[in-house]
C-alpha cells in the first residue's frame, strides 16, 4: 500500500551533508518543517560554511532564505521576509530561523519582494548577507556567529527592479550574489556583490565591492566588456572568489556579439580586487532560447588555486537542455592560462 503520508503537502528546508565525498548521503537534518502545509513556503536558501583559520565560528553552517508568508498572494497582508539559521555542529542540527530582514516584501515573486539572500564569511568569521528587494540592495552583518545581526542598511539600487525581461527567457532576474576574499592577498577580507539590471537600457553585469566590512562601497563596475546601451542582454550572474589567489570570477549568459535569442557564455575575470575584468567567451556554441521551456536562475562557478570551473545550462534543441561545465587554468593571480 502506497504510504500516505508522501501525499501530504509540505514545505521546508533540509540539509544533507556526506563526509566520504559524496558517496553516501546520511539522514536529512532539518532547518525548518512546515509538516502537512504548503504555507508558508521557504525559497531560496543558499548554505556556506565557515572556512577562515582565523574565525572562532570555523566549520559553523550557516543558511539563509526567503519566507513567504503566502507564495504567490496578492493580499497586502501577506508578507516575504528574510531569515537565517545556524549550526555549530556540521549541519547536524540548527538554530530556531530568526527574521533578519526590518523591511519585507510582497509575496508576488517580483521586485517588490526581498529574496537573493546569500550569506557569505570574512576572514575572521564575519557574516555579510545581501538581499534584492523593493529598496535595492539590502545588506547585513553579524560579528558573533549569527546569534545578531546589524540594522539592514540599502547600499546600492537595481534598476527597474530584480524581475527583469529577457527575449526568449520565461523568467530572469537580477538578484545579487555576495562572496567574501579568504585570501592572503592585497585584498583580504573584501566583501563582492554582483548582480545585473537595464541601468543601461539592456541587461548588464555589475559589480560592488567593499574593503571595510561593509562600511563604505565602491562605485558600480560593468563587468561585461561589450558596447554600452548596444541593446544586447547579460544576465544569470554568479560568482566566485578564489581563496588562494584572491581572484574575482563571474559566469553569466552573454548576447553581446549573438543576434535575437542565441546566447553565448562568458567567463570574467579579475586580478585587481575587482577594479577591472577579463571577458573569456567560453567554448560552447550559441543557443536559441524557447521562452515556453523553463530555462532557470541555476548558474554557478568555483574557483581554488588558479582553477575555475563554470557550470551553466544551454539549449542543445529546441526542447532539450543540458548542464555543462567548463575548465579554465589560470596562473594563480593572473590573466595567464597554463
Amino acid at each position: 500500500m502506497e504510504n500516505e503520508k508522501s501525499k501530504r503537502p509540505s514545505s521546508g528546508i533540509f540539509i544533507n551533508s556526506s563526509s566520504d565525498g559524496g558517496i553516501t548521503w546520511p539522514t536529512r537534518s532539518i532547518v525548518v518543517d512546515h509538516i502537512n502545509t504548503s504555507a508558508p513556503m521557504e525559497d531560496k536558501p543558499y548554505v556556506v560554511v565557515d572556512n577562515s583559520d582565523l574565525s572562532k565560528y570555523k566549520n559553523n553552517v550557516y543558511v539563509a532564505w526567503t519566507h513567504f508568508q503566502n507564495y504567490g498572494s496578492n493580499d497586502p497582508a501577506d508578507s516575504s521576509q528574510i531569515y537565517f539559521s545556524s549550526s555549530i555542529d556540521s549541519g547536524k542540527t540548527f538554530t530556531s530561523p530568526v527574521r533578519i530582514s526590518t523591511t519585507g516584501g510582497d509575496c508576488r515573486d517580483s521586485s517588490n519582494t526581498v529574496e537573493g539572500a546569500i550569506t557569505s564569511v570574512g576572514p575572521e568569521g564575519e557574516i555579510y548577507i545581501v538581499w534584492a528587494g523593493p529598496k535595492g540592495l539590502v545588506f547585513t552583518e553579524s560579528v558573533d556567529g549569527g546569534k545578531t545581526f546589524s540594522p539592514e542598511k540599502v547600499i546600492g539600487f537595481i534598476y527597474h527592479g530584480w524581475d527583469m525581461k529577457v527575449q526568449g527567457i520565461e523568467r530572469a532576474n537580477g538578484m545579487p550574489v555576495t562572496k567574501t576574499d579568504l585570501s592572503n592577498g592585497k585584498y583580504k577580507g573584501s566583501i563582492y556583490i554582483n548582480w545585473s539590471d537595464d541601468r543601461f537600457g539592456d541587461p548588464d553585469i555589475f559589480l560592488k565591492y567593499s574593503r571595510d566590512g561593509g562600511k563604505t562601497w565602491s562605485n558600480t563596475i560593468r563587468v561585461n566588456d561589450d558596447s554600452l546601451r548596444n541593446g544586447k542582454a547579460q544576465f544569470f550572474t554568479w560568482m566566485s572568489v578564489d581563496p588562494v589567489d584572491g581572484s574575482v570570477n563571474i559566469v553569466f549568459y552573454n548576447r553581446g556579439d549573438t543576434f535575437g535569442n542565441l546566447t553565448g557564455v562568458t567567463l570574467a575575470r579579475s586580478i585587481d580586487g575587482g577594479k577591472t575584468f577579463v571577458n573569456y567567451k567560453l567554448n560552447v556554441d550559441s543557443f536559441d532560447c524557447n521562452n515556453k521551456i523553463f530555462f532557470g536562475d541555476y548558474t554557478g562557478i568555483d574557483a581554488y588555486d588558479g582553477f575555475v570551473i563554470p557550470i551553466f545550462m544551454h539549449f542543445i534543441d529546441k526542447v532539450n537542455i543540458s548542464v555543462s561545465a567548463a575548465l579554465y587554468h589560470f596562473k594563480p593571480g593572473t590573466q595567464e592560462q597554463k
